[in-house]
């Protein structure tokens, strides 16, 4: 999705108001794929921002997510999970040595509108873009018939597989 966004908008993170906009853009594009409601204005994804925002801090939203990002990819138990805790981690100690002392609360934030009703076009890999959540069943079939690549935890050694 980001790939794609790049390519029709090279201005993307050229400023706050342009990156504010993609990300606008980007959860309407996820919430259409799940179904769910889409923010009509520029406004009212800041309104919710805001709401958000009021009690706990932006700091704490991105601790919280990165925690739940390690703690779902130790689970995991592969390759690609193992770099991706390690990535995390790194975004995790940047989280807490850069961003969170220079946290701003969105009380007084405003932009000019934008239109944030354009959605990202995606690669349907895994779901049908018009039936919201992916085919679960054809997504096992497809795992099973893929060799299983990645560690193995044996005997309290992890084994290449």
């Amino acid at each position: 999705m980001l790939n794609k966004y790049r390519q029709t908008h090279p201005e993307w993170s050229s400023s706050r108001y342009d990156f504010f906009l993609f990300v606008c853009r980007a959860h309407n594009t996820v919430n259409k794929r799940l179904d769910k409601p889409i923010f009509p204005t520029l406004q009212s994804c800041i309104d919710r921002l805001q709401e958000n925002t009021k009690v706990t801090s932006a700091a704490v939203y991105r601790n919280a997510y990165l925690n739940y990002l390690i703690s779902n990819w130790q689970r995991e138990m592969s390759s690609e999970g193992f770099i991706n805790v390690d990535i995390a981690r790194k975004m995790k100690k940047i989280n807490e040595e850069y961003f969170t002392p220079r946290d701003t609360n969105f009380v007084s934030l405003t932009l000019p509108e934008g239109n944030v009703l354009e959605l990202i076009p995606e690669n349907p890999r895994n779901y049908n873009a018009g039936a919201g959540l992916p085919n679960i069943a054809k997504v096992i079939n497809q795992q099973q018939l893929r060799p299983t690549i990645g560690f193995r935890l044996s005997g309290g050694r992890l084994k290449i597989v």
